[in-house]
């Protein structure tokens, strides 16, 4: 079996954490509100600025522990009260001091006993009441750094859109101006490519009409060397036929004869 005084202290110390849990749940209740707020602030939904969410957090927080030791002050008076009196040592005390109660030294012992065990409660108390007031500060430095953090990665990311939006703008631009250029080029393209057409054209025709000029050309100098030729066999028969007339006298009708034959020739030679 556990002994009395270790088994009076636990139960007291059950009993009194108990006591602070149910006075506790208002508080966490409202710690549950400002968490959810704080939540929503961070998703964009909540239209709080920074510094009155923060000054809200530190408020309420400070309002939640001095309910917290408000409480606790209202019971820890009769807690010890109970503790003592529970106390077997303090109950010796007693015992010992009902025969001789005007004894200063029980007393005096009482009251250090009473002090000693209302120090050690509250020292614990404070130590937990503690705690969560350093871990507010704890989670008021990492929520710092990370609103920090988080304005930081902001701030690159403004000024990475408004670089891109400047790059696409710029693209944009340089795309039309490409563009502009592109139906340009095209057109004088096909420009060129006409005008090359039609100049070829023309040249095929020059072209063309040269070798005819050439052919007609080569003709009429055929035809001039055959005219030539003619008219040197032409002055040949002449030349015979006063030769013929001076040697000797013809008769009419060989004189005919040689006429007509010089008259065919003649035509033969207009002819051609």
């Amino acid at each position: 079996m556990r002994p009395y005084l270790e088994f009076i202290d636990i139960v007291l110390q059950l009993q009194h954490l108990e006591d602070i849990k149910e006075l506790c749940q208002n508080v966490l209740v409202d710690i549950d509100s400002i968490q959810k707020r704080g939540h929503l602030w961070i998703e964009e939904k909540e239209t709080s600025t920074y510094t009155d969410l923060k000054q809200y957090i530190k408020d309420k927080s400070s309002e939640m522990l001095q309910n917290c030791l408000s409480m606790i002050r209202k019971f820890k008076d009769s807690k010890f009260d109970q503790f003592a009196e529970a106390n077997p040592l303090l109950q010796e005390v007693d015992h010992e001091s009902a025969s001789t109660i005007n004894d200063p030294q029980n007393d005096s012992l009482k009251v250090k006993m009473n002090d000693r065990l209302r120090t050690t409660q509250l020292e614990k108390i404070f130590r937990k009441l503690d705690e969560p007031e350093k871990m507010k500060d704890k989670r008021d430095v990492r929520t710092e750094i990370l609103l920090d953090d988080f304005q930081n990665v902001e701030s690159k990311y403004i000024e990475f859109y408004e670089e891109l939006m400047a790059e696409l703008d710029s693209t944009s631009s340089f795309m039309s101006q490409l563009n502009t250029q592109c139906h340009t080029l095209s057109a004088e393209l096909k420009y060129t490519t006409e005008h090359k057409s039609l100049q070829q054209r023309k040249v095929e025709s020059i072209t063309s009409l040269a070798e005819l000029l050439f052919q007609k050309q080569y003709r009429f100098g055929k035809k001039c060397q055959v005219v030539l030729h003619n008219q040197d066999d032409f002055s040949h028969s002449i030349q015979d036929f006063l030769s013929q007339k001076d040697s000797f006298e013809t008769s009419d009708e060989e004189y005919t004869r040689i006429k007509l034959q010089l008259v065919r020739k003649g035509i033969k030679t207009k002819q051609s």
